[in-house]
């Protein structure tokens, strides 16, 4: 099939195959050549019982993101068992634009980091400064240090509450996220306690955390 440039039709057949690498090699033929209707063949390998085979299609989704027509707001796939695909569903709902903050709030508490991770991204790119702050109390580091920098990259005034909160940190990388960020933020409502919190900043046992009081 591969050699005669299969359609999306002939490779689907291939989907319900019992051997998971024959599944695999249909998916890597729909990234391939992607034939008219290629996307619906790699949603289709999202809900496969292989992890080897979700995650390939996963992996194909990203590389070709670019390319893939309209898919929706893919509501099959958010309960996915699968955090790699919970996480995909975000990242294409950002990507084509048609998330909206209902949805990417949900999983702002999602068990799994990569999932919160996507979460923050989508939540900035529609500047809910209210659904990032909701991440700023996060288990993760990680989560912590992308809310704090979303919260900058959105600039809204009422984010500045939860940076300063993340000036404490017990992390200094999210110490240094949140002063960074709040430099974007504009003139303080009480100049004094921000300078306060830069110096005390600039004192920091952690030179990234001083970095962020010098931003």
């Amino acid at each position: 099939l591969a050699l005669d440039v299969p359609s999306a039709d002939e490779l689907a057949r291939y989907l319900d195959d019992p051997e998971p690498r024959v599944r695999a090699a249909a998916i890597a033929q729909a990234t391939e050549h992607t034939p008219d209707g290629f996307d619906q063949v790699l949603l289709a390998a999202l809900g496969d019982a292989e992890r080897v085979v979700r995650r390939d299609a996963v992996k194909a989704l990203r590389e070709l993101v670019e390319i893939l027509p309209p898919l929706g707001t893919l509501d099959e796939l958010h309960a996915s068992p699968d955090a790699a695909v919970r996480a995909i569903v975000l990242y294409l709902l950002r990507t084509q634009g048609v998330g909206n903050a209902e949805i990417y709030r949900t999983f702002v508490s999602d068990p799994d980091t990569r999932v919160r991770l996507e979460a923050v991204s989508a939540l900035t790119s529609i500047d809910d400064g209210d659904g990032v702050t909701s991440a700023c109390d996060d288990e993760d580091r990680e989560v912590r240090v992308a809310a704090a920098k979303a919260l900058g990259t959105i600039a809204a005034p009422a984010g500045a509450t939860a940076l300063v909160r993340l000036c404490d940190d017990a992390d200094s990388l999210v110490r240094a996220a949140a002063l960074a960020s709040l430099g974007s933020l504009g003139p303080a409502k009480d100049p004094a306690s921000r300078v306060a919190l830069i110096e005390r900043g600039l004192a920091d046992p952690g030179w990234r955390v001083r970095e962020g009081a010098v931003k």
